[in-house]
């Protein structure tokens, strides 16, 4: 197993293949499995400000991310149609439009500010009653020293409130890419992550 301490290591050795970045910058394209990409083009910081606001280096407004972009906002059908395969991620948050992409993205460009962080692409997630058959991103982010998985998408629940899903990660599973969480916000409620 991996351990808490030697996970930047092995997340930037693995990134190529596993689909894992570690910095977003102007001009990348980020694909999101749908037969389009993500551009992040120059209007994307200044229109992350502007729909979810200003927040001091490396801080990261999960909650606001996840109210803010919403999935009923995202026309997937208009997005595939276009003529063009490559979308500007300014667009997408105009619309204050996501899913666990577009939130995982605007996580990165928050968290990488001020902190070593991770977009994990193209990961997976098995929880009763979620299907990630086109796979799902989440975002692994330093604190303190310590490696958390923070999932935008899918807050807890918990006597009707949402709470942040940042979970301190335990290590990662070699050989399954599994990442190890503390069981009580892991397998204890249904969730497991995977990189791949």
């Amino acid at each position: 197993m991996i351990r808490n301490d030697q996970i930047g290591e092995k997340l930037h050795e693995w990134g190529p293949d596993l689909w894992v970045v570690q910095n977003i910058e102007i001009g990348d394209i980020l694909p999101n499995g749908l037969a389009v990409s993500y551009r992040i083009d120059e209007e994307t910081p200044k229109t992350l400000k502007e729909v979810i606001g200003f927040y001091d280096k490396g801080a990261v407004p999960y909650m606001k991310i996840n109210k803010t972009l919403r999935d009923k906002n995202l026309n997937l059908e208009e997005l595939i149609n276009r003529n063009s395969n490559i979308i500007n991620f300014s667009e997408i948050l105009k619309k204050e439009a996501g899913q666990c992409l577009e939130k995982a993205i605007a996580v990165q460009l928050y968290a990488q500010k001020g902190r070593e962080s991770y977009l994990v692409l193209a990961g997976r997630l098995e929880q009763p009653g979620i299907t990630t058959s086109l796979g799902h991103a989440y975002n692994i982010i330093k604190k303190d020293g310590k490696w958390f998985l923070v999932d935008a998408e899918n807050p807890i629940i918990q006597n009707n409130r949402r709470i942040p899903y940042i979970i301190p990660i335990e290590g990662i599973d070699e050989k399954s890419k599994e990442i190890i969480l503390p069981k009580k916000y892991g397998k204890d409620i249904g969730r497991r992550y995977y990189l791949q």
